[in-house]
């Protein structure tokens, strides 16, 4: 799994509320956890918790240095656009603190086939849960040009680290994932142009011929 900084150039600040429609078909787990995977490479220990959620049915990563994603893959739009990115998170600690957090896996291809990077960097680089055993509602809402560094597809995604033992469990509840794509703003061609311009001229020479005397 290849891990690298994207530069924080990429993230034109916070994006505006959600009010769109989830992109997750399977976003709260009620009945199981069918359309999410571990992807390769990892420890593949994701499973289903029927009676932990929030209400009850959730996502359980068991592994350590493990990550779950959404089978689906998701294409980049051309220039910018506001990722949504919102999830609650569980961190089930019986000893020592690790990491439970939700960040952007980012693809080369558009297929999401080659291994994904995301974000890293210090501790307010990406959400991760910071109190153990309670539930946290962490948020990453980002307005980016991923198409600019060669990004073509996208997921969302909740990754687990540096459990040591790997007896505990990142759990994961109630998702919410959307791309908004900036609106275009229309622009003429050539053509559109020139009879503009030439439009005005009529328009100036109608002005000034009601203007000249007699």
């Amino acid at each position: 799994m290849k891990r690298v900084l994207l530069l924080t150039v990429l993230l034109l600040g916070g994006a505006h509320a959600a009010a769109g429609q989830n992109l997750i078909p399977n976003s709260t787990f009620d009945t199981g956890i069918e359309g999410w995977i571990a992807p390769p490479g990892g420890s593949g220990a994701v499973e289903w918790d029927p009676a932990f959620g929030q209400p009850p049915g959730s996502l359980r990563v068991v592994g350590n240095d493990d990550v779950t994603v959404p089978e689906l893959c998701f294409p980049v739009p051309a220039g910018v656009a506001d990722y949504y990115w919102r999830a609650d998170v569980y961190m089930d600690a019986s000893d020592e603190f690790f990491l439970c957090s939700i960040n952007f896996a980012l693809y080369d291809t558009p297929d999401c086939s080659d291994s994904f990077a995301f974000f890293v960097g210090d501790d307010d680089a990406f959400p991760w849960v910071r109190t153990p055993n309670q539930w946290e509602h962490l948020n990453f809402d980002s307005t980016m040009d991923l198409r600019s560094v060669r990004i073509n597809s996208i997921r969302p995604v909740m990754g687990k680290l540096a459990d040591i033992g790997s007896d505990d469990a990142c759990v994961l509840d109630n998702v919410y994932f959307e791309i908004v794509p900036a609106p275009t703003i229309p622009t003429m061609n050539s053509v559109g142009l020139v009879l503009l311009a030439a439009l005005t001229v009529a328009a100036a020479l109608v002005v000034l011929r009601r203007r000249s005397p007699g």
